[in-house]
């Protein structure tokens, strides 16, 4: 986490900052170094000084202890204060743990002296102990004891310190000075990249010319630059060149595909006015033609053969085909020229027009129509939304199963973005190779003895699902049913379909 803190900070900062860093532990390890070593020598040599002159004390001291001369003793003793480090000190005959004599620096507070222990010099605590054995002709007549203060070492400790936090300073003020400088070696060329490259984003000019002379890293880095710098101008170039080129071909597109479109709306707008003309203009002498195939009929039947009365039944029921037929294409051809209205509509409204208007049919071929979740109000327009369910409800009782009663159920189900209708029905059911071609004009799979149809109905459907900009899709089971979905958009997402 310290390291990340180095990210925060410039260039500069960040170099000046590692260079003192790096000096700092380096001056630190070495003065740390420096007087871990002056203190273990300083100790040594307190130690060795100390065995000297317990050895001195020691040899002076012989003659008294053999001879049993405890004052004389003491007074050796006594030229110890001259060394004002021992603090006490004291002699022991082999015969006695008892001090034979002793020496206290101070009489302050009473010393109470150790037993006698083998020759060594520790350091424990504050003061370093000597126990020194005296021998006297190669014989060992006693030992001698000091403690010696160890606050010489301390002052010495001190000391060093303060020397060292001393340099540390004055070379934290000398290695700011030669980093401060130092960092412009690595720092200006880079901080110069880093404007550079300010430079071409703000301004997108990339045949900028980088120069910078030298044979380091920061000069490769220059170099690589450079000839990415090139080889993104001569993309450039070529992407620009691409792009007008791309702007041509859309344009010509653009102006091509208005001209298709304005085209094919006018064929469009013809072939629809040409439908409804030739529709309208067939209905005057197909009411001729069923008019008086209709009075032949009444009146001349009986004088007609077999054969003849015959071909006279087929003239009046293809008239009434041809009829309905006709009927059908006007109402395609209104479709296409019916401007919409959106509105929240009822869907309860809609459906209960619907149950009365097929109420009787319903009634005769022994079939219900069940409605659920309709209490719902849908965007939309009325009278596209009435011609929908009027196809999708004859269709249903056109092709239901006679040998099962007819069950047809309609449902909406509202969705976050849309309405999801559904219209069921038990009938016949279709083949999934027909699913999508049952919505083209004149689709139809069956023929008219079979089951009589124009096949504009589901044409209607899909023509009038289209201009609420929904969706129409069926599913269906052959000898089980079939199912239609419309989907049409929320009143928030209209202009989205659009």
């Amino acid at each position: 986490m310290k390291l990340e803190r180095l990210y925060n900070y410039s260039l500069k900062s960040t170099l000046i900052r590692l260079i003192i860093s790096i000096s700092l532990i380096a001056v630190i390890v070495g003065l740390i170094l420096y007087i871990s070593f002056d203190m273990y020598n300083t100790m040594d040599s307190q130690k060795k000084d100390a065995l000297l002159n317990a050895k001195l004390v020691g040899e002076y001291s012989a003659a008294p202890m053999i001879f049993g001369y405890s004052d004389e003793a003491e007074n050796i003793l006594e030229k110890l204060v001259t060394l004002p480090a021992v603090t006490e000190a004291c002699l022991y005959t082999t015969e006695s743990d008892k001090p034979f004599a002793t020496y206290q620096k101070t009489s302050e507070e009473p010393y109470t002296f150790p037993a006698v222990q083998e020759e060594k010099a520790v350091y424990k605590g504050r003061f370093l102990y000597i126990f020194h054995e005296i021998t006297y002709e190669e014989t060992r007549c006693g030992t001698i004891f000091m403690r010696i203060s160890t606050l010489s070492l301390l002052d010495r400790l001190i000391r060093n310190i303060f020397v060292a936090i001393l340099l540390l300073i004055i070379l934290l003020i000398i290695t700011f000075i030669v980093a401060s400088h130092q960092q412009k070696v690595i720092s200006k060329p880079i901080l110069k990249l880093t404007a550079l490259t300010e430079k071409i984003t703000k301004n997108q000019d990339y045949s900028v010319k980088m120069e910078y002379t030298g044979i380091d890293e920061i000069s490769k880095l220059y170099k690589e630059i450079s000839l990415m710098l090139s080889e993104i101008t001569l993309h450039q170039h070529e992407r620009d060149k691409a792009e007008e080129k791309l702007k041509k071909l859309n344009e010509e597109l653009e102006t091509r595909v208005n001209e298709r479109t304005s085209q094919l709306l006018a064929i469009n707008k013809e072939l629809e006015s040409f439908s409804y003309s030739i529709s309208h203009d067939l209905r005057a002498p197909l009411r001729a033609i069923y008019g008086f195939s209709q009075i032949l009929s009444r009146r001349h039947r009986d004088s007609l053969n077999e054969e003849g009365r015959q071909y006279m039944d087929y003239i009046v029921e293809s008239s009434v085909r041809m009829e309905h037929l006709i009927n059908d294409l006007l109402n395609y051809s209104r479709l296409g020229r019916k401007s919409v209205e959106m509105r929240p509509i009822s869907l309860q409204k809609i459906l209960d027009n619907i149950h009365h208007d097929f109420s009787q049919k319903l009634k005769e071929v022994g079939g219900k129509l069940i409605f659920e979740g309709y209490d719902t109000e849908i965007y939309g327009d009325e009278s596209l939304l009435q011609q929908i369910f009027i196809n999708l409800v004859e269709n249903a009782i056109t092709y239901r199963r006679i040998e099962v009663p007819l069950e047809i159920k309609i449902m909406c189900v509202t969705n976050p973005d849309s309405y999801l209708i559904k219209v069921s029905d038990n009938g016949i059911g279709i083949p999934e190779e027909f699913w999508e071609k049952i919505f083209n004009i004149f689709q139809r799979l069956h023929s008219d003895e079979e089951y009589p149809g124009t096949g504009i109905g589901l044409a209607n459907v899909k023509k009038s699902v289209d201009k609420l900009n929904g969706e129409v899709w069926v599913e269906s089971v052959v000898g089980q049913g079939s199912t239609f979905f419309i989907k049409l958009p929320q009143p928030k997402n209209i202009f989205q379909n659009v």
